[in-house]
């Protein structure tokens, strides 16, 4: 084992702006795994660590664990924020996908990750296994559309379903019992909340990517066509098939600059269809454990067996911390609500995450 570092857990407030009861208590958490890595390697936590001197992996100094660690931590912090019933993870598997095959200029403009972070892609399933969420992932498919696929197969079952990622490209899943938490502000989204926010429901926000494109993805949409023009042309023809079987209308439309627009129209006519064969995530991912598993085994409780002793093998040891200290707390107040169970005021409500708490 890792020796323990001295000093005690580092404190952080819980996500205030998300109260876990608006939602059911059958509700599972979707986690971007890879995107939470990312965003966990990048993160301030991770700088501070790395400017003294960072965390390396016990057995060899040349892996970087800094990455895993904020990760980790990320995630007790969610499930002592959340208290999820059902919980589960999704990962990419290497660079080269479906998209790639129809598309090879995707994603091309993205440098590649730094090399300590590549080394401990290996290694970021197996800690969050360690912590108690299943994960799933699929050659050939992204993070994205595992987790869309997880999301249907939840919904068969009656399961709500929320998505924590930082990622737009979720927003077009969000339906009645699907929501998208953002895990850095703890905002929570529905239906109204991603029409409020790009002027189209979240049924027509592939159509709405393919108009407007998406540079972080390499997708070019239809030149001159953003935010607002594609909202308007949407909420004017309702499909990109309604717009091209009126694109003889275009011109003499209000939106602006409509006669260019038309005619950009006309010369994308060829591709916005495939950027929208991108953009759209795959619900059906042949995922093999969805056909032998149950809704049971992605019930959250904690710690497995054998997850302990790899989180510490790792020195990952403020994240276990924390997770016990969380599930302590949590303990004690289902065995104070049971005792109150059946009194005159009846069981107490459930502790809101927007309430300052210790941790």
């Amino acid at each position: 084992r890792a020796p323990r570092p001295a000093g005690g857990l580092r404190r952080r407030p819980p996500l205030r702006a998300f109260s876990r009861d608006s939602l059911p208590p059958e509700t599972v958490y979707i986690i971007d795994g890879t995107g939470l890595l990312f965003q966990s390697h990048f993160s301030r936590e991770n700088q501070a660590l790395q400017a003294l001197g960072g965390m390396k992996h016990p057995e060899d100094e040349d892996t970087e664990l800094g990455a895993l660690h904020v990760m980790a931590m990320n995630f007790a912090r969610l499930a002592r924020d959340v208290r999820p019933t059902y919980v589960a993870a999704a990962f990419d598997v290497g660079k080269c996908t479906h998209r790639t095959a129809a598309f090879p200029d995707y994603k091309q403009n993205r440098d590649d990750p730094p090399s300590d972070l590549v080394k401990q892609f290996p290694l970021a399933p197996r800690v969050l296994q360690s912590l108690g969420c299943p994960t799933f992932s699929l050659d050939g498919f992204e993070a994205d559309d595992v987790m869309a696929t997880l999301s249907k197969w939840a919904q068969q079952r009656y399961l709500n379903v929320v998505h924590v990622s930082v990622d737009k490209d979720m927003h077009q899943l969000v339906k009645p019992g699907i929501h998208i938490l953002n895990p850095r502000t703890g905002v929570l989204m529905g239906e109204a909340e991603v029409e409020e926010k790009w002027g189209v429901p979240p049924s027509a926000l592939t159509d709405f990517g393919a108009l407007m494109g998406d540079s972080s993805d390499n997708i070019p949409g239809v030149k001159g066509v953003g935010i607002k023009t594609a909202a308007r042309l949407l909420q004017e023809y309702g499909s990109l098939e309604g717009i091209y079987e009126r694109i003889s209308e275009v011109p003499n439309s209000s939106i602006r600059s409509a006669k260019r627009v038309a005619e950009q129209l006309r010369e994308a006519r060829g591709d916005v269809f495939m950027y929208r064969e991108l953009i759209t995530l795959n619900e059906a991912c042949e995922l093999e454990e969805l056909e032998h598993i149950s809704t049971q085994e992605l019930r959250f409780t904690g710690v497995p067996e054998g997850g302990e002793d790899f989180l510490a093998e790792l020195g990952l040891w403020e994240p276990l911390d924390l997770m016990r200290e969380s599930f302590k707390r949590a303990a004690h107040v289902s065995l104070t609500s049971g005792q109150r169970r059946g009194g005159p005021h009846g069981p107490p409500p459930p502790p809101r995450l927007d309430v300052p708490a210790d941790e």
